[in-house]
């Protein structure tokens, strides 16, 4: 009897739930009313990671001086963001770590000296850059990654004391001199440790969209001034002890091999601890010369002991960003046969978006963008201060690739169940076309597809979850007859579309957007 009670009283909620709701409803039947999104022949979103780096090593874009204030920090922060949402970018990759040091309150490394001007030195007024990056990259739509740089320990730039928590104080151990600047060994077991603890505490912490690495593992090699040779890495000791141990790799496998094992290590604790966190790597963008045949110059796989090719072939990552840095006629390095070889390696259907230079003119970026659409799904701008100066460029974008907003791709290795709909409210004020997004009661919608239909042409926005209200204002709403919109969740995965119809005729109006 008690649960027949307990199921009378539910019915009753969710019948007086569906009235008011329906009731609400009825105020907009003169205008909209709902439909079937085949029936209105709502196209598919668009879908490619557009992404931008953000670089903080040196103050190379954010902040641009280690003497601003917090105030003109945020400035930049802004002024940064702005110009991605402007240009239907989708995604940053913000520089958090640059040499075992933090764009963040740590209790395990310092903050950085390209933040304060002393490595050590918190932020006055205090504040959190790493989180303000987030919130403020959520408010525009946009996905923010953290990027680490997992073995530098000391840049060539650093001009501050090292402070008294820094790696090379609390563990010099695991720290080696290589040139003019300082390293984690990646054979000592410690150091692999020591920087996932880094990685987890970030992942736990913060609500970022994605945890980066580049294409720094062993460091590139350095020569002797006098001699002019290259110089190895000294890891005599942890190489000594690992053939006393019984290990039977050539020292060249070894090295590769600690780097693999981290890689692996740091896909699978992000995996374990948020699954819905991408992971991204950026490596150089030459495997080895001769592959593809055409293609000449750095061995990284040799020179910096990195098998990117075994990591994309396993899937070790959510998506991969080889540095093709080179203008598509580069005859040692052709972009296009570059991004093609990649695209052949990429066994688990990643997100291949290579990295792609702007510095140069928007010609030779534009047809990169084209060659990383047939053979991956996006690309990685370096970097954000080049997009930010480039004006040129940025008319070219809006008027050519990315003329439209775009979704992330989707992870449907990680989830594939698509958010439950939203129920719509839709009206008209004063001219103007009034949404309230009601979000279903399951999965929180990251973002909000939108489509509204305008002079008879579909035209997408991408929306931030936390937005439940849009307004479109009389000068467009007097084109718009048809509206849908849809929940996206943190792996990309779209809802079913909820779709409106205009009841009454609409007027043509001459803008195109």
């Amino acid at each position: 009897m008690a649960t027949l009670s307990r199921l009378m009283r539910t019915l009753l909620f969710l019948l007086a739930f569906s009235l008011v709701f329906i009731n609400s409803s009825c105020v907009t039947a003169q205008s909209f009313v709902n439909a079937s999104p085949t029936e209105l022949n709502v196209p598919q979103p668009p879908r490619e990671l557009r992404a931008m780096w953000v670089s903080t090593v040196s103050n190379g874009v954010w902040p641009s001086s280690k003497t601003l204030t917090v105030d003109q920090q945020k400035q930049e922060m802004i002024a940064l963001l702005d110009c991605v949402r402007r240009n239907h970018l989708n995604c940053v990759i913000f520089q958090v770590r640059t040499a075992c040091d933090a764009m963040y309150p740590s209790s395990i490394e310092p903050w950085s000296e390209y933040l304060t001007g002393q490595q050590g030195k918190p932020p006055s007024p205090m504040w959190d850059p790493l989180q303000t990056w987030i919130d403020e990259a959520h408010k525009r739509g946009l996905e923010l990654h953290a990027w680490f740089n997992p073995y530098r320990a000391l840049h060539l730039s650093a001009k501050s004391p090292v402070a008294p928590n820094h790696i090379s104080r609390t563990h010099p151990e695991i720290v080696r001199q290589y040139g003019d600047q300082l390293w984690l060994d990646p054979g000592d077991p410690e150091t692999i440790r020591y920087s996932l603890s880094v990685f987890h505490d970030v992942v736990k912490r913060y609500n970022v969209d994605g945890i980066h690495i580049d294409d720094y593992f062993y460091p590139y090699r350095v020569k002797d001034p006098k001699t002019k040779q290259d110089v190895d890495f000294p890891d005599e000791q942890t190489w000594r002890r690992y053939k006393q141990s019984g290990g039977t790799l050539s020292r060249s496998d070894w090295r590769r091999q600690n780097v693999n094992t981290f890689v692996e290590a740091l896909f699978n604790d992000i995996k374990r601890t948020r699954p819905n966190a991408k992971f991204g790597i950026s490596p150089f963008g030459i495997w080895r010369p001769k592959n593809p045949p055409e293609v000449s110059g750095l061995d990284s796989y040799e020179a910096l002991y990195c098998d990117s090719k075994l990591w994309l072939n396993k899937g070790w990552c959510d998506y991969f960003s080889p540095q093709l840095y080179w203008p598509t006629t580069s005859p040692g390095q052709p972009f296009g046969k570059l991004v093609q070889w990649w695209s052949q390696q990429n066994l688990q259907k990643r997100i291949l978006a290579p990295g792609i230079a702007i510095g140069r003119n928007a010609k030779d970026a534009l047809p990169e963008i084209e060659l990383s659409r047939e053979y991956g799904q996006g690309d990685v701008f370096w970097h954000g201060g080049n997009l930010l100066r480039n004006t040129a460029l940025q008319q070219s974008l809006l008027a050519g690739p990315y003329a439209q907003p775009a979704l992330t791709p989707p992870m449907p290795w990680v989830d594939n169940r698509p958010p439950g709909h939203p129920d719509l409210k839709v009206e008209r004020n004063n001219g103007a076309i009034n949404v309230q997004i009601k979000p279903d009661l399951g999965e929180r919608a990251a973002r909000w597809a939108v489509y509204a239909r305008l002079n008879g042409k579909w035209q997408f926005s991408v929306v931030p979850g936390e937005q439940t209200q849009l307004l479109i204002p009389a000068d467009k709403a007097q084109g718009v007859d048809e509206l849908a919109i849809a929940a996206v969740d943190l792996c990309g995965n779209v809802s079913e579309w909820n779709a409106v119809k205009s009841t009454t005729p609409v007027t043509t109006t001459s803008s195109s957007h």
